[in-house]
């Protein structure tokens, strides 16, 4: 069920032309003009979520079907690769030396190896006791706490940051804006 309210991304730009044509200069004059603003602001929130929550949902049913798609694509190469592999295990065991190969495709196997390092630190240990100290890395970074700083420092009235004591804290200045916000009730 599609619903008439919802633009098509054709209308949106229509109707961004259109605003851009009626933008002249006005002012609120009076408090009815003021509450008209947050009714518009709060009807182009209001279409805008609306907006989103469909595209989401539409978003949700194409990724749904991908994954559909997906594990039937898996199901069917799992199946042929099984197969592959069945066959290919037969050969070997006939001729060590085969390798499948056909104008298509190829399979084989391959060897693999993974390390497991158990517990590194008593590994660290052993390979510092040998003398074997190249393959251990050693790190050491410093960060600044911020939000303990914040906590815990003074800022004066023109920004500057100082301790308890009065001391000013080099390297930081705090920034003091006046930010406009709207909040519709």
């Amino acid at each position: 069920m599609v619903n008439n309210n919802l633009l098509n991304i054709e209308d949106i730009e229509i109707e961004e032309e259109e605003q851009t044509e009626e933008k002249e200069a006005w002012k609120i004059e009076d408090l009815g003009g003021a509450d008209w603003c947050f009714r518009k602001i709060k009807e182009a929130e209001d279409n805008f979520n609306e907006q989103v929550k469909y595209a989401k949902a539409e978003i949700e049913k194409y990724q749904e079907y991908i994954n559909k798609l997906e594990r039937q694509k898996e199901n069917k190469t799992g199946f042929f690769k099984y197969k592959l592999q069945e066959y290919l295990m037969a050969r070997q065991e006939e001729d060590p030396n085969f390798k499948l190969k056909t104008m298509v495709g190829s399979a084989n196997f391959k060897n693999k190896t993974t390390w497991d390092y158990g517990n590194e630190d008593k590994l660290i240990e052993f390979l510092e006791n040998h003398d074997l100290i190249d393959f251990v890395r050693v790190q050491e970074s410093k960060a600044i706490n911020k939000s303990e700083l914040k906590r815990n420092m003074l800022v004066l009235e023109d920004g500057i940051v100082t301790d308890v004591n009065g001391q000013i804290i080099e390297g930081v200045i705090v920034n003091k804006e006046k930010e406009f916000f709207v909040k519709i009730n």
